[in-house]
């Protein structure tokens, strides 16, 4: 029997009808949803949340190497400093406009002073160098002698009593660029080595004192921004392990100097705050979340300031800009008071927070909680971070130090190899991990608490502190 061709067509009317009447269903229930989370208030902003946006002052310049690392390139026989303020200055006019938009720094002037290219120079990030820079003395002097300027300018920056970089409170700030300061340390560094080698040992003791307390005040400025942190606490291991190296090569012009005292100094503990720099880094990320506001949606991610017409729908809808901010500082503030504990508990207690932080901005268990600012919760997992690796790399410089210190007095008091494993000490107070000792290659040892980059890693995964035989 054949099915009629009007029952045919009245079936498929039917689910046509019901297929029309679902689709009307559910975009009545979003734009429902929709216009609740568009009535749904935001927050009123907390004290401590425009405390993260408030513009930080105007850096002070008097005595400070930052506004030095700036004018660096300035021609030579110009004022360096003024240079440097100028630069500084142009960025702070631009980001004081309301619409500043992606940043372009000032073309450096033609007769800018070169800087000297070391990448062929041995990089003691990677293991020991002492060796190889010796081989390399020659270049060494020459490149040295070919940017006396810079390196001269080098000196005035690591002599001035702080380090304070300008901070604005715009996600398209421009960074201080460390890549400069990183190649000129290196050079002078290597330029010390060969100083030791032909007996002027007062020079490059002198020359790693004088980089090495600048590296320490770099990490013991309470406002260094977390890149300020991570250079000077990866260039003070550098130097350490330098040390070490030439305590093993001239011990007897090392162990006895009078600049060994200072130059293995305990990291204090301010070096090993990280407080300050999560404040500014916090800051970063919330002056990103006060620019994603209707109108300004764009801006942050693209050069196209006019948001789309869904973009004005929805995001007034479900992203509640304060109410994002006041969580925000809420979290900052919690990461602010752990860190301030005991340097055993912090690590255990930063990842606590984290942990509770994310799993509350993930809580979607109820309707109210999933309509009200989701794309805001969203934002606050995806800023987010752990910075336990970066505080590990601090105890990974305080360890090192603590076995280039320990290097030192095995030489001093004439430590035979029997007796080291009794005078080996705790790496640092966080962990109870001491340093070792390789009895076949007759070294101290430091296995990394921190998951170092392929750039930072040392050959072989130790730092080393090689004792002579």
């Amino acid at each position: 029997m054949k099915t009629s061709t009007p029952h045919r067509r009245s079936v498929a009317q039917r689910l046509l009808r019901a297929l029309v009447a679902g689709i009307v269903a559910a975009i009545t229930l979003l734009v429902l949803l929709v216009a609740i989370a568009w009535l749904l208030p935001d927050a009123t902003r907390s004290a401590p949340a425009q405390a993260l946006l408030d513009a930080p002052p105007a850096i002070d310049e008097t005595g400070n190497g930052a506004l030095l690392l700036e004018g660096l390139r300035a021609p030579a026989g110009s004022d360096s400093a003024a240079f440097g303020r100028a630069r500084l200055a142009h960025a702070r006019e631009h980001f004081a406009r309301a619409d500043a938009g992606p940043y372009q720094p000032p073309e450096l002037p033609a007769d800018a002073l070169p800087l000297p290219d070391t990448q062929a120079l041995c990089d003691p990030a990677h293991g020991a160098c002492v060796e190889r820079w010796l081989a390399q003395a020659a270049q060494i002097v020459a490149l040295s002698d070919a940017h006396r300027a810079a390196l001269d300018r080098l000196d005035t920056i690591v002599a001035q009593p702080r380090f304070q970089a300008q901070m604005l409170a715009h996600p398209d700030a421009p960074l201080t660029a460390y890549g400069p300061l990183a190649g000129l340390l290196r050079l002078r560094l290597a330029e010390a080595t060969v100083a030791m080698e032909n007996d002027d040992s007062a020079r490059a003791l002198d020359i790693l004192a004088a980089q090495t307390g600048f590296l320490r005040r770099l990490l013991a400025a309470p406002d260094a921004s977390l890149i300020q942190k991570m250079v000077g606490t990866s260039h003070l291991r550098v130097h350490l392990t330098v040390l070490g190296e030439w305590l093993h090569r001239w011990p007897d012009a090392v162990k006895d100097a009078a600049q060994l005292t200072p130059l293995l100094a305990d990291a204090s503990d301010a070096e090993l705050d990280l407080r300050g720099s999560i404040r500014q880094e916090a800051s970063w990320m919330a002056a990103t979340m006060n620019a994603l506001r209707s109108g300004q949606a764009n801006a942050v991610f693209a050069d196209d300031k006019s948001p789309s017409l869904l973009e004005q729908l929805l995001l007034p809808a479900f992203y509640k800009r304060d109410a994002t901010l006041n969580d925000w500082a809420t979290h900052t503030a919690a990461l602010d008071a752990v860190l301030a504990g005991p340097h055993d508990a912090r690590l255990a207690a930063l990842q606590a927070q984290n942990r509770a932080f994310l799993q509350d901005a993930a809580d979607y268990g109820d309707l109210s909680r999933a309509l009200y600012n989701p794309a805001g919760r969203l934002l606050l997992t995806l800023a987010t971070t752990d910075y336990g690796d970066y505080l590990l790399r601090l105890y990974d410089t305080q360890a090192v130090g603590r076995m280039v210190a320990l290097q030192a007095a095995l030489i001093r008091d004439g430590v035979g190899a029997d007796d080291i494993a009794g005078r080996l000490v705790v790496g640092t107070p966080a962990s109870p991990q001491r340093i070792g000792y390789d009895a076949k290659a007759h070294a101290l040892t430091w296995a990394p608490l921190g998951s170092q980059g392929i750039v930072q890693k040392p050959d072989g995964g130790l730092y080393v502190a090689q004792l002579p035989r």
